[in-house]
């Protein structure tokens, strides 16, 4: 396990760990190396997104549920994230554990499938998940140290030259998982659908994880973690960084930072590697070319 700077196409790079054959943010050794080996339970409520897909936003709805109150001080989803938390932490924990990773499904201890936890999977446009990355990388300058453009930013990502890598390979991974164990409990919600309906989609953690609530307390729920409400209660992380956590919340704003070039690129590659995928079926009809007139000009 060591620390690189991955480079890219305009010369500039990225601070990451390199373990095993994949890239993480500069998170403390001792919990890389551990959270592996995490000793899961059926009771765990395990959310797994890749970055920037909205793991968060469930998180705090979960822990809502979970506790039956919005009266609740707030916390930080990384202290509850495997890979960002001290293992023994997490395994003092009560049942249930609300429990958060962006972890590969092969990366993650094979315990969370052998006990049959819980597991929510949020996915997002490809699209949409490398713009908001690229700001994240751009804002955390302490974990990343990268200073780069977004005409190279673009490549890094598609190559898989970020934080947990490809998402052409983290999400073709974890639809293999759900296909290789069809009696374990997944939940698959898409954080588009989730922005259509964000009710029906707390209505469906609820079901999911097992608690029962009034069809008010689900509206207070769906209040206290809209975007706006959830950015004026950031946690500490996010206080002192406002691009950690949250910074526009949208769907489709890749429109404003895909040129024609770029958008063909990706959707020639999208096309590639995930067809016959479930994210295929999701995404592929949203897929533009030059043809949008919102794409940025050359």
């Amino acid at each position: 396990m060591t620390t690189v700077l991955v480079p890219e196409k305009g010369g500039n790079t990225m601070k990451l760990v390199e373990m095993d054959g994949h890239f993480y943010p500069t998170f403390p050794i001792e919990s890389l190396k551990h959270t592996t080996n995490i000793v899961a339970r059926p009771e765990d409520i395990l959310i797994i997104t890749y970055p920037k897909a909205g793991t968060h936003w469930v998180f705090e709805i979960v822990r809502l549920l979970l506790a039956g109150t919005t009266d609740l001080p707030r916390v930080e989803k990384d202290d509850f994230m495997l890979e960002d938390t001290d293992p023994s932490f997490i395994q003092n924990l009560p049942s249930p554990r609300n429990l958060n990773s962006h972890f590969h499904h092969g990366v993650l201890s094979p315990d969370f499938v052998s006990q049959k936890s819980r597991v929510i999977y949020v996915t997002r446009d490809p699209r949409d998940i490398a713009c908001s990355f690229f700001n994240h990388h751009k804002k955390l300058v302490d974990y990343y140290d990268y200073h780069g453009k977004w005409e190279d930013y673009f490549h890094r990502f598609i190559e898989g030259k970020v934080d947990y890598d490809s998402w052409f390979e983290y999400t073709k991974g974890w639809e293999r998982c759900m296909r290789e164990n069809p009696d374990n409990p997944f939940l698959v919600l898409s954080y588009e659908a989730m922005h259509e309906d964000s009710l029906k989609a707390i209505q469906k953690i609820a079901d999911f994880i097992g608690t029962r609530h009034s069809e008010d307390f689900l509206k207070e729920v769906q209040k206290r973690t809209t975007f706006a409400t959830m950015t004026s209660q950031r946690g500490t992380m996010e206080t002192t960084d406002s691009m950690y956590g949250y910074r526009k919340g949208k769907v489709g704003d890749w429109k404003n930072w895909f040129t024609v070039a770029q958008s063909e690129v990706f959707n020639e590659l999208f096309e590639r590697e995930m067809a016959g995928t479930d994210a295929h079926r999701l995404y592929s009809h949203t897929l533009q070319t030059q043809m949008d007139v919102n794409l940025n000009s050359e």
